[in-house]
């Protein structure tokens, strides 16, 4: 039995994802970069920033400094903030499955329900 695989996802340019640590969006300190490759194709689908010691570092202060402001905050308002961060993923979740399909070799038919 011959099966057919086929993917139906957009071809773009390279994406270039950046870190966000204490409000900021940012490179590397290094100006490291990880390449991720499409699965299926081997094709460059996007570049990350490497995060090392120094961006690790940053990122457990920032989280230190913001816990405190983050503890105050009521159970509802916490709960509200997860529904409206839930609605957003929701409005995303075409190109969200599309970035899953690309990076995991999945065609875009199983992702949307990932």
């Amino acid at each position: 039995m011959r099966r057919i695989i086929s993917i139906s996802v957009r071809s773009e340019a390279v994406r270039t994802y950046r870190r966000h640590i204490d409000g900021t969006w940012s490179d590397a300190d290094s100006g490291a970069c990880f390449d991720d490759l499409e699965p299926y194709s081997s094709a460059l689908y996007a570049r990350i920033a490497a995060g090392g010691r120094s961006e690790t570092k940053k990122a457990i202060a920032a989280a230190n400094r913001a816990f405190p402001a983050w503890a105050a905050i009521s159970p509802g308002e916490k709960a509200a903030l997860f529904h409206r961060a839930a609605d957003i993923v929701g409005q995303r979740r075409t190109d969200i499955a599309e970035i899953l399909a690309r990076e995991t070799g999945n065609t875009m038919r199983k992702n949307p329900h990932q």
